[in-house]
C-alpha cells in the first residue's frame, strides 16, 4: 500500500526535521498499517487511520525530543488516533441505538436488550440499505444531529416528507432489533427504560 501523502511532499522543502520522519514513514509504512489495522471498521480503513495520524504528526513532530525513536513515536500517535476513531464509531452506534428506540418497544409491550442488541448488530450498517431518501435523513438526524427544518433545507424536501421518511426509517430499524416480551421491571426491561429515558432527556 503507498503513502500518497508523504510522496507528494517529498521534495516540497519541507522542514529538515520532517524530511527525516517522512523517510521513517516510507520505511515502516507496512508497520504502520498493522498498528493502524486493528481499529478498522465500516467506512475507515488502515489507511485512513494511519494518513490521519501523519497530519497529527506533522502538526507536532517538534515535540519529538529522540530522533532515535521516530518510529515508536509514530507508532503510537498511529495507535491513539485508531482509539479514537472506535470510540467515535461506538459512540455513532450507541447513539443510533436510542434513536431507533425512542418512543418504539416499550408502546408495543415487548423491550431490547440493550447490550445484547448493541453488541450483536450492525445498525448502522442496515442504515446503509435502507432506501436513498431515509438513509440520508437518519445520517443528517443522528450523525449530524440536525433539526427537521435544517434536514429539509439541506435535502430540498418539504419538513413533512423529512418526517415521514424518519418515521418510516426508525420502524424498519425496529423491525431488525431482537426484541421479546418481558415483564415489567425484569433486567431487560428496565435498561430500556434507562436508555429510553436518557435518549428523551
Amino acid at each position: 500500500m503507498s503513502n500518497p501523502d508523504i510522496d507528494r511532499g517529498r521534495d516540497e522543502g519541507c522542514d529538515p526535521a520532517w524530511r527525516e520522519i517522512a523517510k521513517t514513514v516510507r520505511r515502516s509504512w507496512a508497520d504502520l498499517i498493522a498498528a493502524a489495522a486493528g481499529f478498522a471498521g465500516p467506512g475507515t480503513s488502515p489507511d485512513d487511520i494511519v494518513q490521519e495520524a501523519l497530519i497529527k504528526a506533522h502538526d507536532c513532530f517538534s515535540d519529538l525530543e529522540d530522533e532515535k525513536k521516530v518510529l515508536p513515536w509514530l507508532r503510537k500517535i498511529v495507535v491513539n488516533t485508531g482509539r479514537e476513531v472506535a470510540r467515535k464509531r461506538t459512540r455513532r452506534r450507541e447513539k443510533l441505538m436510542r434513536w431507533t428506540l425512542e418512543q418504539g418497544p416499550a408502546q408495543t409491550g415487548t423491550r431490547c436488550s440493550i447490550p445484547d442488541a448493541l453488541a450483536k448488530l450492525a445498525l448502522w450498517r442496515m442504515v446503509d440499505d435502507l432506501p436513498e431518501l431515509q438513509r440520508k435523513v437518519v445520517r443528517l438526524r443522528v450523525q449530524e444531529e440536525m433539526t427537521i427544518n435544517e434536514i429539509a433545507e439541506e435535502i430540498g424536501r418539504a419538513p413533512g416528507t423529512v418526517k415521514a421518511s424518519l418515521h418510516r426509517a426508525r420502524t424498519a430499524l425496529r423491525q431488525a432489533l431482537p426484541c421479546s416480551a418481558s415483564d415489567p421491571g425484569s433486567a431487560s426491561d428496565r435498561d430500556s427504560a434507562r436508555v429510553l429515558g436518557s435518549a428523551s432527556g
